[in-house]
């Protein structure tokens, strides 16, 4: 059996080809992987040293503290539902006391009726 060079050159002109895209990819992207990772790795170090995170950890911790007390106060104020509750009560005592106040005017003319009343008598028997 007899190869003919001809037709094995284009095969392996495709391989050669297949090859060297393979490897220029491969390196050219761990190159620039590891550049970022090296310079994000910089930039963390420069950025948190132990003393900052330390820092940063007791004024995170300062915060949950203070978060916890607002909650606590928001859990004894009244909800939605129990407001809208208490206006609808405020409106209807404000109309019965509008009521109550027509209703006790008489009785207030009377007593300053009386009032006089009395204060004459009193003027008289002097």
């Amino acid at each position: 059996m007899q190869v003919d060079l001809s037709e094995l050159a284009p095969w392996a002109a495709i391989a050669l080809s297949g090859t060297a895209l393979w490897r220029s990819i491969y390196s050219g992207r761990s190159k620039a992987t590891d550049e970022k990772f090296k310079e994000h790795q910089t930039w963390i170090e420069s950025k948190a040293s132990k003393e900052t995170v330390q820092v940063l950890q007791a004024r995170v911790d300062i915060v949950e503290d203070k978060v916890t007390v607002v909650e606590n106060e928001l859990k004894h104020l009244p909800n939605h539902q129990t407001v809208q509750h208490l206006e609808g009560m405020i409106g209807r005592l404000s109309g019965e006391v509008g009521v109550l106040s027509e209703r006790i005017r008489p009785v207030a003319a009377i007593a300053d009726r009386l009032q006089e009343k009395i204060l004459e008598s009193v003027e008289i028997s002097r």
